[in-house]
């Protein structure tokens, strides 16, 4: 004959849970590809002024940096961030 296996009280329940996604900090290091093409947005002599790399670091610290040094390196901020949003999907910037 099967049963169900037994029920739990409350009292009986782990409370031990895995941790929450607000305590896992991943680290990224982003590379830049200096020989590339730099696209129609970004200044090549700027760019090669640019580290070879940022990070390691928190990846909203060190993908911040690279959006920064990326609007640093061209004469047309509001373009390119019109170009990026328009390829993510996004509105227009807002003031």
């Amino acid at each position: 004959m099967l049963q169900s296996p037994p029920q739990l009280q409350s009292s009986q329940v782990p409370q031990d849970s895995p941790p929450s996604l607000t305590s896992v900090v991943s680290t990224v290091c982003v590379y830049v590809n200096k020989s590339g093409d730099c696209g129609p947005h970004l200044d090549r002599k700027q760019m090669q002024r640019l580290p070879d790399h940022f990070g390691p670091g928190p990846v909203n610290s060190v993908l911040q940096e690279v959006v920064q040094a990326c609007i640093s390196c061209t004469p047309q901020p509001r373009v390119l961030l019109s170009s990026l949003q328009s390829q993510a999907g996004g509105g227009a910037p807002s003031e």
